[in-house]
């Protein structure tokens, strides 16, 4: 069980390096973004500072390309610890399942109430309907709660196989 749960930390690791390179890849696209693109010409954007907007975009993309990889470090150390039997690892292994948990709530929780907004927006516009993408997060979500959670129940009730 516990080779187990220090590959599954290994491999949410990796997965949030990967989502860090993402906001780095997401902001340095925005960084070359012209506001004077058409794409931004829309009825909807109108009065809106284009200019600003990617700015703040693009330091919210690096701020979480940081805290990404922050997680990632960890992620990988707790793992390295779990599969090594230190205890500093099982510490660290079930605050980051618990932090993991609690941002996979707050992940479902936004999820839905951006399913609920987008679906208003998109009934009155030609904008594509937004289900199947939530579908899909809350899918992705549901197995990395399920990580999380295996996690938490096996490091607790595994505490006598750490040093």
């Amino acid at each position: 069980m516990l080779i187990a749960i220090g590959v599954i930390l290994l491999v949410l690791g990796v997965l949030s390096a990967i989502w860090g390179l993402l906001f780095l890849l997401s902001q340095a696209v925005m960084s070359g973004l012209s506001p004077n693109n058409p794409a931004f010409s829309t009825p909807e954007l109108q009065g809106i500072d284009m200019r600003g907007m990617l700015g703040a975009m693009s330091a919210v993309m690096v701020v979480l390309a940081i805290i990404a990889l922050g997680f990632a470090a960890a992620h990988i150390a707790a793992g390295i610890g779990v599969l090594r039997r230190r205890g500093w690892g099982r510490i660290t292994g079930m605050v980051l399942a618990v932090l993991g948990i609690l941002l996979d709530a707050v992940v479902v929780l936004s999820s839905l109430a951006s399913l609920r907004q987008s679906s208003a927006l998109a009934a009155r516009s030609t904008m594509i309907d937004p289900t199947t993408t939530v579908v899909v997060v809350l899918v992705v979500i549901a197995v990395f709660l399920a990580a999380h959670v295996v996690i938490v129940v096996g490091l607790i009730r595994s505490g006598r196989h750490f040093v």
